[in-house]
């Protein structure tokens, strides 16, 4: 069945202009088991998408819907106040690559099982709801999964080991949960084990993620030693747990580790691991609450990367080597310090409450109806969220360079990702927390030439912070992102445009009849097509002498570019069509009603159709299905 975008302009009530254009497209209908699929989603969710309506996802553009060759691949609907649940109907989404629901606190009950069957997912980020329950094994199953974001849940039970074998992984992040047990590894038994990685030619061993992200748990028994083969890791944070044992003594091997936090566990007591001078990418160490005790041996040969050795409430006695480590050391709540001659610049933390913001002073300009004044002077609703740094490599947190560092690398990640963004700002207010040993930095993020965003506009933001599109500067570590729900939508704009005291009105889109189309065109005669794109042909339909033609053609070839993002918005095309009325000496203040009658009575003089009103799209391109 064609989609049909059929725009008629006429000079008043009465006389058609003789043009028209017919797009027309082979429908971009969507499978019927993802329609089914989503359509099971919409019926146990609440607070949808406004424009979750009809049948065809794709071809109607649901906010939130990404496709492909009429395939559901991507479901991105962070911060929008969903709530309600999953449901099993996710086997029929084969063809998803991306499922990202962060930030909406109303999701919660169980992730089913059914997970498993989404063969070619690349994303999932669940981050900041409310599911609770064990992990399902079937998550192993995603053996193309890229990112596994399931922090800021309530998930609990042990971690599944059947994550092993997710050999593509790059970021594991079950932070802030209620999981339990040990860090599952092989023990004669379990033929799928979490240690996996790739270190050698042959090895059974291949789980390699980057970035593990296990703090804020309950997880017990010890490291696992198998972790010091994981050459690949990056970033390792297992604090706050209650993890036991000795402290690996083989991590040497870890040579691409930036970043390592295992404090506030309960450790054997044993000497300082000797191994983290050797690492020549470490930039911070944090082994806080760990019961380390004898000497401490920096050395010399540590790289000039280490900006942060943190060891506070250790048992640590005896500093070797004092004077050739000249970055910051945190020794405080250390036998050393109770000595007479301690040095007060490893033993004194600060800890002065202190505020920080890099909100500009615009001077006195009250906002109206709840909004802020951003950074650049402009009312607006503004998207907020937090930031959660936890292996920062710095100590001096009421230096306010490194937030304008952060708000500059921020804004240059928004724009190149081309999203809607104004200006950002930053404010902290006694940002770290005892319990959770995280910077914490509330976010703003201001619209663009608007006074609030759209619905895809804070799901890209929320992607782009979620799935770890945005790098931090290294200086602040990996972070995790919290949105708060956003309620301050942008209404579906007006299409009708003020004219003096009288509006111009762009009507005439319609139902059409597959006969009504077929006869404007000629059959979709080839020798009526004027070009095609990705979203289809656009074909000229009869009496086509109207000056501006031109225009019109090229108006409808940008209507049917592949890309959405490609197509004229709504205010876009009726501004267009304004201009090509004015190039025409149209009266812009006529009534434009049009009709297929009136068409009839320029092509045969008689009126045989009853007027019917159009729809729009909610992408701003005229279709009628």
């Amino acid at each position: 069945m064609p989609i049909v975008c059929l725009v008629m302009v006429q000079r008043s009530q009465l006389l058609l202009l003789p043009f028209f254009i017919i797009l027309s497209a082979i429908a971009a209908e969507t499978e019927n088991q993802d329609y089914v699929a989503l359509l099971s989603l919409k019926d146990i969710w609440q607070n949808t998408p406004p424009n979750w309506v009809g049948s065809d996802p794709c071809g109607e553009e649901w906010e939130g819907i990404e496709c492909k060759n009429s395939r559901v691949t991507s479901i991105t609907l962070s911060s929008i106040g969903l709530t309600g649940s999953l449901s099993g109907d996710f086997e029929l989404l084969s063809e998803l690559k991306t499922l990202d629901l962060s930030y909406n606190k109303g999701l919660t009950g169980t992730l089913p099982r059914s997970i498993g069957s989404l063969k070619k997912l690349l994303n999932l980020i669940l981050v900041g709801c409310s599911f609770s329950g064990p992990i399902p094994d079937t998550i192993g199953s995603l053996e193309q999964l890229l990112y596994l974001s399931l922090n800021s849940n309530q998930f609990s039970g042990q971690i599944p080991p059947s994550i092993g074998n997710l050999s593509n992984l790059l970021w594991l992040d079950l932070t802030d949960n209620q999981l339990d047990g040990p860090v599952p590894v092989s023990n004669g038994s379990t033929p799928v084990i979490l240690d996996r990685i790739n270190f050698q030619e042959g090895s059974h061993l291949r789980f390699s993620a980057q970035k593990w992200l296990l703090d804020g748990n309950q997880l017990t028994g010890s490291i696992p030693s198998t972790l010091g083969l994981v050459q690949a890791l990056e970033v390792l944070r297992v604090d706050g747990n209650a993890l036991s044992g000795p402290v690996p003594s083989n991590f040497n091997n870890l040579t691409n580790l930036t970043q390592m936090d295992i404090s506030n566990n309960t450790f054997y007591r044993s000497n300082a691991p000797p191994w983290f001078p050797t690492l020549q990418s470490l930039t911070t160490l944090v082994l806080k609450k760990n019961q380390l005790n004898g000497s401490l041996d920096i050395g010399t040969t540590h790289s000039n990367r280490l900006k942060l050795i943190d060891l506070q409430s250790n048992l640590i006695s005896h500093l070797e080597e004092k004077e050739a480590y000249n970055a910051t050391l945190i020794l405080e709540d250390n036998p050393i310090c109770e000595e007479t001659g301690a040095l007060n610049n490893y033993c004194t933390v600060s800890h002065s409450n202190f505020s920080s913001s890099t909100q500009q002073n615009c001077g006195p300009a009250p906002c109206i109806s709840n909004q802020i004044l951003s950074p650049n002077c402009r009312c607006a609703y503004p998207y907020t969220g937090t930031l959660f740094f936890g292996a920062l490599s710095f100590s001096d947190l009421a230096n306010n360079t490194y937030y304008i560092i952060l708000e500059e690398s921020l804004m240059h990640s928004f724009h190149s990702h081309q999203l809607p963004v104004d200006s950002v700002s930053l404010t902290l207010s006694n940002p770290i927390k005892a319990s959770s040993e995280y910077l914490e930095v509330k976010l703003k993020v201001f619209p663009y030439g608007l006074v609030s965003f759209n619905r895809t506009g804070i799901s890209s933001i929320g992607f782009m912070l979620s799935n770890q599109s945005f790098k931090a500067p290294i200086i602040f570590g990996p972070f995790y992102f919290i949105g708060d729900k956003y309620e301050k939508y942008t209404e579906q704009l007006d299409l009708r445009r003020r004219r003096g005291d009288s509006f111009l009105e762009v009507k005439g889109v319609r139902w059409f009849s597959l006969k009504e189309v077929e006869k404007y065109t000629e059959h979709f005669s080839v020798a009526n097509e004027i070009g095609s794109g990705g979203y289809g042909k656009v074909t000229i339909g009869l009496g086509t002498t109207l000056k501006g033609l031109e225009k019109f053609v090229d108006l409808a070839m940008r209507c049917v570019e592949e890309a959405g993002s490609d197509r004229p918005m709504m205010a876009e095309v009726v501004k267009e069509i304004e201009n090509i009325m004015e190039l025409a000496g149209l009266n812009l203040n006529a009534n434009s009603t049009s009709t297929s009658a009136s068409y009839e009575e320029i092509s045969n003089g008689s009126s045989h159709y009853r007027n019917s009103s159009g729809t729009l799209d909610s992408s701003g391109v005229y279709l009628s299905r």
